[in-house]
Parts: structure tokens; C-alpha cells; sequence
């Protein structure tokens, strides 16, 4: 099937109550502030100096990776701004408010994706889940005729290299996580 077809296929799944589901959980805050709480609780988290620490340098990582996330969707949207399906199709059923934002890569999941496997080797349980609810968000935002499938591939992509690459940067930036947890425990903040 391409993109356009299982577009068509999921953005035809519909329902009264549950249109309501999906519009409710793919709002602009529910998600993304969960995830942001979830990181702030894990800087706070460890049981003991050693899990403190590891914790706190997935979190560190997180928040780099997310930098790089949204840089290579930047360059990517300024190349190549790639058109909504309710833009590109017509009849598309759109659950959601029209961005205005190119469609691909989809940045949230993208983000949600770097986040969560940032988390996955300090935490699995929180890097799994957030993981997954990365990938369902992209699902529902297809379903609310927001993003392409191929849009939601390339945010879980775009997430993984961030991901990779946060963690690359602080093994071969030695210090800079040491410095960020001083830094935070001079502040009160650990």
C-alpha cells in the first residue's frame, strides 16, 4: 500500500465518540506535558547517588537530543516543505486545527521519539512507554488527517539519530554531565 492509501484507510476510521477520543488525545498539551513531567520527575527520581546520577544524565541527554531533533526539522521543513493531507487531498477528514507547519518529518513524535529512547537505557519501563505513546500519537494524528504515515516514520527516525546522537555528544564532551548536575545541585535542583 503507499502512503496515500493507508492515509485514506486511517483517516476513514471514524465515529462519533470516537473522533472525541482521538481529538482529546492528540491535543497540543496532553502528551507533550506528560512527557515533560515524566522527565522532571526522573532528574528527581534516584534512590541513591549512582541511579540519581544515571537518571539525570538520560534526562541531560534527553533535552540535547530534543535540540538536535528540532534543528533537523528545521533544515528538513526549510528543503522540503511537504504539504498536510488535508491540504495535499481532497477529502481528508481533519479531527484537529489546520497547522500551518510543513508535514514531514511529525516534530512531536519526532520528539517523543528522542525523548524516549534517551530514557530507555537509564529507565526501560519510562523509555518503552514513551516510546509507544510516541507512536500511537503519530497513529491518531494520521487518523485526524494531521500527518501522512510517512511523516510519522520519519519523526520516529529523525527521534532515534537525536536520540543517538545526544548520547554520542556527552560520551565524547566529557564533564558536560558532571557540570549540569553541579551546576543543579548548586541551584537546590538535585
Amino acid at each position: 500500500m503507499s502512503d496515500i492509501e493507508v492515509f485514506r484507510w486511517l483517516n476513514g476510521l471514524h465515529g462519533p465518540i470516537f473522533d472525541q477520543v482521538v481529538a482529546f488525545l492528540i491535543n497540543d498539551y496532553l502528551i507533550p506535558v506528560a512527557v515533560a513531567l515524566t522527565l522532571g520527575w526522573l532528574w528527581f527520581a534516584g534512590r541513591d547517588d549512582e541511579e540519581a546520577e544515571r537518571f539525570q544524565t538520560a534526562a541531560l541527554v534527553a533535552l540535547i537530543a530534543m535540540a538536535f531533533v528540532t534543528v533537523f526539522v528545521q533544515v528538513t521543513n526549510a528543503v522540503w516543505p511537504r504539504l498536510r493531507p488535508f491540504d495535499a487531498l481532497a477529502n481528508a477528514r481533519l479531527l484537529f486545527y489546520p497547522p500551518r507547519d510543513p508535514s514531514f518529518p511529525a516534530h512531536p513524535v519526532a520528539i517523543l521519539t528522542a525523548v524516549g529512547l534517551s530514557l530507555y537505557r537509564s529507565h526501560r519501563p519510562v523509555g518503552i512507554t514513551i516510546v509507544t505513546v510516541a507512536t500511537m500519537f503519530g497513529l491518531l494524528r494520521i487518523i485526524a488527517g494531521v500527518w501522512f504515515p510517512s511523516d510519522v516514520l520519519g519523526g520516529l527516525l529523525y527521534g532515534a539519530v537525536g536520540a543517538r546522537l545526544g548520547w554520542l555528544l556527552l560520551r565524547h564532551v566529557p564533564g558536560v554531565a558532571t557540570a549540569v548536575r553541579s551546576l543543579a545541585d548548586r541551584l537546590g535542583l538535585s
